[in-house]
């Protein structure tokens, strides 16, 4: 289908209209909408007369009705960069009565890895946001940055940071003075940032990336008095939160007033939330208290948390305890990082599956307002081991996060493998059985499993793997009719099966080496080198170069 397209010039009233956005035409009905009801990325598609009318408050939004849209029409979806499908043969659209109105679940979707942060199409498409977009970056670092905020200072000592100069100490060991001078630091290097950067409201102010903390007798107090030793960090910035707003009020400050929002991380040693569950009501309340001023928000990231299984998992407990007392404390301003990849080998899969629908729905039943999914950050062009599919299936679940994810599955691999779904189904189905097997029986479990070793043989069964590699060859077998037919649609489908396929050729020589015939391991060792150098690898695992791997192969 070609429709075509005009300008609020040369539209006439004659015309039938898909009015995208604020046009001319919009301008002069009476459809109503506002940012308290959609907001940045809710839309509306309206019929009147004989026109459809795509509406939200941003240039997104009205994006994102076209997509819709685009779905409804002619049933269109999108995979990947490189697939989308379609009704084809299309010569009539009907035109239908619209009001519908469609707001995401979770407010701010984020990017989970590089191949999708790059490119702008994957990011509208799947409707998510760059993974800093909004953020102000202090020094160079938008996280991880507190040692960002005071390392200028002339007036920086030791009583700014914990013993072993890891992280900050947020009550400056309890010298009222030094505090004093910490905190105008810290306010001096956060509005040199913001009069730096004056079109973005976020910034964090976030520990370093270590599980050190400080132990001093005047942060012990706070814990002690407040329950957990996040409560430093909480009123540090409430205190810098109000240093902001009153330069706001200035005439130095009021060209660069926003509506500022300091994220810190409740992350490692700073995790638990100054928050005790009141059995009455069933939702925690603040301990002696404490409370985030208005600007000053959490981001959650519990990092050892098992995601094989979904944080609403018994043996996830004390991580479901801590996001509902966070989404109870923040009142709707919490932000969440979870990770969903192995940091240790981003070859190998990691079947977290059976996590995503549920962890998402507490999201948002906690009123998260922002999600990030970490997975291959740093991988930029091709990624493996299913994780393609985790980008497909995730950006539609913290959309609506009522979608059935087992049905997304079947969609997926019918549009991105075409005739190759049934092999390739079958491997992804095998391992996800293979998962449920080492979970019970191989202690593929526990805290910190996005640093697992993956690579143990006792994981990944010799002919599980043999039986894998047959199944890419019989898939490449269903697509070779295509070679002559249309030789495109054949290269794109193969180029598919080759990005999974380098998953298994990696855990085969990782695991059986040892006792398979250096022919064979050689021969899989050249195949993974050929299609990592032509599908642009670069990661071996996180910030680590795929080199590294061919170091120790060849």
């Amino acid at each position: 289908v070609s429709i075509p397209v005009v300008t609020d010039q040369e539209v006439t009233g004659a015309d039938k209209v898909i009015s995208i956005g604020e046009t001319v035409l919009l301008r002069n009905t009476d459809i109503s909408y506002s940012y308290e009801e959609l907001g940045k990325d809710g839309y509306k598609i309206i019929t009147k007369d004989d026109d459809v009318y795509l509406v939200g408050n941003s240039d997104y939004g009205a994006l994102y009705a076209a997509y819709t849209l685009l779905g409804i029409l002619v049933d269109w979806d999108y995979y990947a960069q490189d697939c989308y499908t379609l009704t084809k043969g299309v010569s009539q659209i009907p035109l239908y009565d619209f009001d519908l109105t469609d707001i995401p679940d979770i407010p701010i979707r984020v990017a989970s890895d590089g191949v999708v942060e790059t490119s702008n199409q994957a990011l509208y498409r799947f409707r998510q946001r760059p993974l800093t977009e909004n953020f102000i970056f202090v020094k160079n670092y938008w996280a991880h940055n507190s040692f960002q905020y005071v390392k200028d200072s002339p007036d920086v000592n030791d009583t700014w940071y914990n013993n072993a100069k890891t992280q900050l100490c947020y009550t400056a060991h309890g010298d009222a003075d030094q505090y004093e001078k910490m905190q105008e630091a810290c306010f001096i290097t956060l509005r040199d940032a913001m009069i730096q950067t004056p079109d973005r409201d976020g910034v964090t102010f976030t520990i370093e990336d270590n599980s050190d903390y400080c132990d001093c007798d005047a942060c012990n107090a706070m814990k002690t008095k407040y329950g957990a030793l996040s409560s430093t960090v909480i009123l540090f910035l409430n205190d810098l939160n109000g240093r902001v707003r009153a330069w706001f009020e200035t005439e130095e400050g009021k060209p660069y007033a926003r509506d500022l929002r300091i994220v810190f991380f409740a992350y490692n040693a700073y995790e638990a939330a100054p928050a005790t569950l009141n059995s009455s009501t069933g939702k925690y309340e603040a301990n002696a208290g404490i409370q985030m001023d208005d600007g000053v928000y959490c981001m959650l990231a519990p990092i050892r948390m098992d995601y094989y299984r979904p944080v609403t998992d018994p043996a996830n407990q004390e991580y479901y305890n801590n996001l509902k007392s966070w989404g109870d404390l923040a009142q709707g301003n919490l932000y969440l990082w979870l990770y969903s990849t192995n940091f240790f080998n981003y070859l190998a899969p990691y079947d977290c599956f059976d996590s995503f629908a549920e962890n998402y729905r507490l999201a948002k039943e906690c009123n998260a307002y922002y999600l990030f999914d970490q997975r291959q950050t740093d991988e930029r062009v091709t990624i493996t081991g299913w994780s393609i599919l985790k980008d497909y299936v995730c950006s539609k679940l913290a959309w609506d996060v009522d979608r059935n994810p087992e049905e997304l599955i079947d969609k997926f691999f019918d549009g991105y493998f075409g005739p190759a779904a049934p092999e390739m189904r079958e491997i992804f189905d095998q391992l996800r059985l293979l998962t449920e097997y080492n979970k019970e029986h191989q202690e593929m479990s526990g805290q910190s499993t996005i640093y697992l070793r993956l690579t143990d043989e006792k994981y990944w069964p010799k002919d599980i793997l043999e039986q894998w590699l047959v199944n890419y060859d019989l898939a490449e077998e269903k697509i070779a009719t295509l070679k002559e037919s249309n030789p495109a649609l054949y290269q794109a489908y193969l180029e598919r099966i080759q990005k999974e396929k380098l998953s298994t050729l990696y855990l085969f020589v990782e695991c059986y080496s040892y006792n398979t015939s250096a022919a064979l391991i050689n021969s899989y060792k050249a195949e993974f080198k050929e299609l990592a150098d032509k599908f642009s690898v670069t990661k071996y695992y996180e910030s680590n170069d795929i080199s590294h791997l061919y170091d120790k192969w060849f």
